[in-house]
């Protein structure tokens, strides 16, 4: 049968395609990252509400826990934020440059957003 068996990755479409040098640039303001995505994603008191739900019974530790959730914050802030990169034309207008790199797995991705699918099963996806 024609079918059996696994297909040679030499004979698969992606073997043809350039998946690599496409990339889609996007010009974004400054207060739309700073803003929105910076202060309203990443509140600062964030991790106080998250720590007070949790009914953590154990004071002694509480400081420490507090600290470790605040570390895990900023860490997760600064690599959500590396994609901005900082791009000033003019003295009036501060502007964000981002490059997605890899475009038709974006496409796919944003197909697949646009179907209904969570953020979680879109990375499992894609």
């Amino acid at each position: 049968m024609h079918f059996n068996g696994k297909a040679n990755r030499a004979h698969m479409l992606h073997r043809y395609l350039d998946l690599e040098s496409d990339s889609f640039t996007f010009h974004v303001s400054a207060p739309i990252v700073d803003v929105i995505i910076a202060d309203l994603f990443f509140w600062p008191h964030e991790v106080l509400v998250d720590f007070d739900n949790d009914d953590n019974e154990d004071n002694g530790g509480a400081a420490a826990a507090i600290a470790k959730k605040a570390a895990a914050k900023a860490k997760q802030k600064t690599l959500a934020l590396k994609l901005f990169v900082k791009h000033v034309a003019n003295v009036e207008e501060d502007k964000y440059v981002v490059t997605i790199k890899g475009t038709m797995r974006y496409e796919l991705a944003m197909d697949h957003v646009s179907t209904g699918m969570s953020f979680r099963q879109v990375a499992a996806a894609t």
